[in-house]
């Protein structure tokens, strides 16, 4: 579940949640830990997806550094809009500077399952394709992720610092990090340590 379920439906806090799940399945059986969290609603974007990532990153570091999975939203339904190009590279640029491994698109093509109400996708149920142009944007982008996935699969998020304190549930950039943007920016700055122990590298993301 994504924290927006609620306390009630989670059973405590996000991350009690998320630890409580490890120790039911154990974490040596676990290929990834995975959530999912739709940010893009029909009027408005919830940006309470930070925390979420947050809370995945930590809980996943704390044991054993477990893979980190997620769904990009990349259809509308029931008061949740379709996203665009910049919306869907966004999504999947925020994971990876919280150090997820895994994407996975809902829906790249639409199910057309009565009951949820969805809407666009990039592929209809019945082949068609709707936005070409955003269709092949998203394929050139996927491109891209895969260069990127050479070096992000030898990496783990120690930290994600976002250089402003409007998001809750986020670790703020130290006053005393060595990379110190304008403070009018809205990035994340990621630190990340190699696998192999070879020392750190640094991820920005322009929020």
């Amino acid at each position: 579940y994504p924290s927006y379920v609620g306390a009630q439906g989670l059973g405590g806090t996000y991350r009690e949640y998320l630890q409580a799940w490890i120790d039911a399945v154990g974490a040596e059986n676990m290929l990834a830990l995975s959530h999912d969290y739709y940010p893009f609603g029909t009027e408005s974007t919830n940006t309470g997806i930070f925390s979420d990532m947050e809370d995945m990153r930590y809980i996943a570091y704390q044991n054993g550094k477990l893979p980190t999975h997620a769904f990009l939203q990349s259809t509308g339904w029931t008061n949740m809009r379709m996203p665009d190009m910049d919306e869907i590279r966004w999504n999947a640029y925020s994971y990876l500077a919280y150090g997820f491994k895994a994407l996975s698109y809902f829906n790249y093509c639409n199910p057309g399952a009565s009951g949820e109400g969805f809407d666009v996708s990039l592929i209809m149920p019945d082949g068609t394709i709707p936005d070409r142009q955003l269709f092949d944007d998203v394929a050139d982008f996927n491109w891209s992720l895969r260069l990127l996935g050479t070096e992000l699969m030898n990496l783990d998020a120690v930290h994600a610092y976002h250089t402003t304190s409007r998001y809750a549930g986020t670790e703020v950039l130290p006053s005393n990090f060595f990379i110190r943007p304008d403070s009018s920016c809205d990035f994340v700055i990621s630190l990340m340590e190699s696998k192999d122990d070879t020392g750190y590298s640094v991820m920005l993301f322009n929020n």
